[in-house]
């Protein structure tokens, strides 16, 4: 993932418009009735919902002290999202196994990769901010934050994926019900996509 060059773009740029709340807009009842995940960004600033609705998903970033929306993107088979710290970058996983990079201000695709070979069923940012990890129920993978490159795949298949608040180790739930912790060092090829 290019990420240190896609930050370096975006600084000191005035799209003309920011991540602050347009004119009011609640949640409402159909905005749930979808709802496959819910984040917050790292400051707790802006709350990310993620509809998934095949064809028609779209993310929505609100403020999370207000409750209004920010800005809805529209992008088919997304399943997850979150933004990046420190950053206005969104990373959004899709049902193809994709993980798609976007500016959170503008909706334009930045970067576009796929990782997993199913749907990613779930995406964390450990507490610490140094990794991203995005799962497909199969191979979860570790990715390093901010130079974006592949850190570890874990030999630990799940659905879901929490780090520990010291961002020392990382958590991985089944569908079965099992739970396995992987702790550093991930010992897997780093490679740079």
């Amino acid at each position: 993932l290019p990420l240190a060059d896609l930050v370096a773009a975006m600084a000191g740029r005035d799209p003309g418009y920011a991540l602050v709340p347009s004119a009011p807009h609640w949640y409402f009842a159909q905005d749930v009735v979808s709802l496959h995940a819910i984040t917050f960004s790292t400051d707790g600033r802006v709350m990310i919902t993620t509809l998934a609705n095949r064809d028609e998903a779209e993310v929505a970033l609100w403020d999370a002290t207000s409750h209004r929306l920010i800005r809805k993107l529209k992008l088919p088979g997304a399943t997850q999202a979150l933004l990046l710290p420190g950053t206005e970058i969104l990373a959004v996983g899709t049902e193809t196994g994709h993980l798609v990079l976007l500016d959170a201000v503008t909706g334009a695709e930045l970067h576009r990769v796929r990782p997993q070979d199913g749907p990613v069923k779930d995406m964390v940012l450990s507490p610490d901010g140094r990794f991203l990890a995005v799962t497909d129920g199969v191979s979860p993978a570790l990715w390093s934050l901010p130079d974006g490159t592949l850190h570890a795949r874990l030999d630990l298949p799940g659905e879901k994926l929490r780090f520990a608040p010291d961002s020392g180790s990382i958590l991985v739930g089944s569908s079965r019900g099992d739970l396995a912790r992987a702790l550093p060092p991930w010992d897997l090829q780093r490679r740079a996509l």
